[in-house]
């Protein structure tokens, strides 16, 4: 073979390898995409997913092609909260926002902001940062990364009641109390309530079949996304109910397992997230009491701020003891927030 039909072939030889390489390259480049599957139990209209899709968009934002978060709210994979919880600690699903109040069963101590008068919206973020290392070590217990913690609701809550006025704790006795928050029930609980425990999307029913008495939200603005006015008769507030708040989270596994590029967008967006979203829930709070009142005139009921205040500070009294006894981080989260 002549030199000149040798380098011919060469030439084609090379040139067809190039070509499969390239192919490969794509088809491998494509096979890397990153996708992360963030899921809640939380409606999509609660300041809760508005946060946790704000951060799912700023990621994708940042990075582009190379990433694609799925979303799934309102219990689409998991319907309760604590099963969520456990696939994502398995890595079923890679990311989500937990509600430290609804899995209390799993993970007690989360859901310290939902005692009330532990902290306020407007101390929030600042009392979250102080307790941030021990929160992040605790969560890491169950291969899970903590990213931040964001702001859902007002320290100051509504009961909707198809029976009476909630004008004081007293006003729980004989009633059927649903909330999000354990620290709620048990607060009902003491005055001779009975807490009844169901999904958030099933209180709308309850309330109208004569299953629940009472629906205590931590935030005004659920209530009305879950329709609840339109069957009960009562709306009283503000009614001291803690602070609605949750963890941004990715499983641990996942975590390791993603470029540091990707990882350091992701933990600003997260810090991003949690800064605009405890601006974003505090002025929507406001937003719709002033719906409420103005709505509802006949059937609301405003308790008066000295009243406020003195059922904040009993309700601290009965819950902080408890908190502190039930879960293992309690007593440092409890110095720490009172030092």
């Amino acid at each position: 073979m002549d030199a000149k039909k040798l380098m011919k072939r060469i030439t084609i030889i090379v040139f067809a390898l190039t070509f499969v390489l390239g192919i490969t390259s794509s088809i491998s480049q494509a096979a890397e995409k990153i996708v992360i599957k963030l899921a809640s139990v939380i409606s999509p209209g609660a300041p809760m997913w508005k946060g946790m899709e704000h951060w799912a968009n700023l990621v994708e934002e940042r990075i582009g092609d190379k990433i694609k978060i799925q979303r799934y709210p309102a219990g689409q994979l998991y319907r309760d909260a604590e099963s969520e919880y456990r696939a994502l600690t398995k890595g079923v699903i890679q990311a989500s926002g937990l509600f430290g109040t609804l899995i209390g069963g799993v993970k007690p101590g989360l859901d310290w902001q939902s005692i009330p008068g532990a902290c306020s919206p407007q101390n929030y973020m600042e009392l979250n940062r102080k307790v941030m290392p021990i929160i992040e070590k605790y969560l890491a217990e169950d291969n899970l990364k903590f990213l931040g913690p964001s702001y859902q609701g007002s320290a100051l809550s509504c009961t909707f009641s198809t029976k009476r006025n909630i004008k004081s704790f007293e006003d729980f006795k004989g009633l059927k109390v649903y909330s999000h928050s354990k620290w709620q029930m048990k607060l009902a609980e003491h005055f001779g309530g009975a807490g009844i425990e169901m999904p958030t999307s099933e209180v709308y029913t309850g309330l109208d079949r004569g299953l629940v008495d009472v629906g205590w939200s931590a935030y005004a603005g659920g209530p009305q996304a879950f329709k609840w006015n339109e069957v009960a008769k009562y709306i009283s507030g503000p009614i001291p109910g803690g602070v609605a708040g949750y963890y941004l989270v990715v499983n641990m596994k996942t975590w390791d397992s993603l470029p540091a590029d990707v990882q350091k967008v992701m933990a600003q967006a997260a810090e991003d997230t949690a800064l605009w979203a405890n601006d974003w829930a505090q002025k929507n709070d406001l937003e719709q009491q002033k719906i409420i009142k103005e709505k509802y005139p006949d059937t609301y009921y405003q308790i008066p701020e000295r009243k406020v205040a003195e059922m904040e500070k009993f309700a601290g009294e009965l819950l902080w003891p408890i908190y502190v006894k039930e879960s293992k981080i309690g007593p440092e989260i409890k110095r720490l927030i009172f030092e």
